[in-house]
């Protein structure tokens, strides 16, 4: 008998919403018809309970979003000797520096379906009874891959790899309101005009996903609003505008332009869409037409919405050394970023860096700071003190 086990997390925000909601972890949703069909056992937990693992011996296959449940089954492996965890999930993607030195805690890369069923796929996920919202991901990818994969500060640049649910969104038996979280790099054109008509006419759920807010996306868009049967204003896009001026767009190898995402959120805002922004600063190389690119944007952003269809990070250029900008870099340019959340665990570490800014590039950077805090988000997360650790 094969023993599962997965969390779910209560949260004040979710998809855009500022409502307190349950946010469940369902890694291993895709292979959960085939975990019942044979026997096996399947566990649910709160991330970050202080409770002991549902068994102490054997084999527990985990499925892990975050460090504080990678932070869990760790300090459990420590005291669980005869308990063999299996760690696979979300976060297993990022730790390309993981070394493992605990013998009874493995960390593997890949998908439940491929890693224990053939390829096989049998949705039909489970929940705990729970009162309000709740929030869960329908991962449409098996890697990491990106259809653009051309940004030079992501790592995101394999070909991706679509799962074989595409045709269709699976939605949970619930009396809540439901978000759904589309996960792929960014939505394509093709599983926009794949997937958003056959979403069902109902006031109950909501779709989110990332969108490149790019023409491609735009056009997209455009072409798919007539062919829908729900109402669009349950629609939600997680919008990485990165940096909002041309010059640094390019920089990036974006492949957008501040024309472009403002023609989306334009077009977003008219159906009623609700929005999240992802903004990176702490580069070295801006210049004055950067800072005045940034007041461009943001005040025709005015023009278009008021912000309250719109959350927003702010979070700092991080440098990691499977990112094509990391290359070429003098590294004397760099801070070195420790991750204490990993390192107080003792055996793992993962390797970041900032551009260490200083004088008129930290000036200009937070010329560019305040003009986008100055914007009336909805929401404007609280990424500021994560953006500030590499001043």
């Amino acid at each position: 008998m094969k023993h599962f086990l997965q969390f779910y997390v209560k949260e004040d925000y979710l998809f855009f919403d500022t409502v307190p909601f349950t946010n469940f972890h369902n890694g291993l949703s895709c292979v959960w018809g085939l975990v019942e069909d044979e026997g096996s056992k399947f566990y649910w937990m709160e991330s970050g309970s202080k409770e002991d693992p549902p068994i102490t011996e054997g084999d527990l296959y985990v499925s892990c979003w975050t460090n504080v449940e990678f932070t869990m089954v760790h300090n459990w492996a420590l005291k669980f000797p005869n308990l063999n965890f299996k760690m696979g999930g979300p976060l297993m993607y990022y730790d390309t520096h993981l070394e493992n030195k605990i013998p009874n805690f493995n960390c593997l890369k890949g998908n439940a379906e491929d890693l224990l069923y053939n390829g096989n796929i049998s949705w039909g996920l489970k929940i705990p009874e729970i009162d309000g919202p709740i929030g869960y991901s329908v991962t449409l990818l098996k890697n990491r891959g990106c259809w653009w994969g051309k940004c030079t500060y992501c790592c995101r640049n394999a070909i991706p790899i679509y799962r074989d649910y595409v045709d269709h969104v699976p939605i949970i038996d619930h009396p809540g309101h439901k978000y759904i979280w589309l996960y792929t790099c960014a939505i394509t054109r093709k599983l926009m005009h794949k997937l958003y008509p056959t979403f069902p006419d109902r006031d109950d759920v909501t779709y989110a996903s990332y969108i490149r807010g790019d023409q491609y996306s735009l056009d997209a868009y455009r072409d798919v609003l007539p062919k829908l049967k729900m109402n669009p204003k349950y629609l939600s896009w997680d919008l990485g505008i990165e940096f909002p001026g041309d010059k640094m767009l390019k920089h990036m190898n974006k492949g957008a332009t501040t024309k472009n995402y403002l023609d989306f959120i334009e077009l977003a805002t008219k159906h009623g869409n609700m929005m999240h922004f992802n903004f990176i600063l702490n580069w070295n190389n801006l210049t004055n037409l950067d800072v005045k690119q940034v007041s461009d944007f943001m005040h025709s952003l005015s023009d278009i919405t008021d912000g309250s269809n719109i959350t927003a990070d702010i979070y700092p250029l991080f440098l990691m050394d499977d990112r094509p900008m990391f290359h070429g870099i003098d590294k004397k340019e760099l801070v070195y970023q420790p991750q204490t959340k990993w390192r107080t665990l003792g055996e793992w570490d993962i390797v970041l860096y900032c551009y260490n800014i200083t004088g008129k590039q930290k000036e200009l950077n937070k010329k560019c700071e305040e003009m986008i805090e100055e914007f009336p988000f909805a929401t404007m997360r609280n990424s500021i003190s994560s953006y500030k650790t590499c001043e």
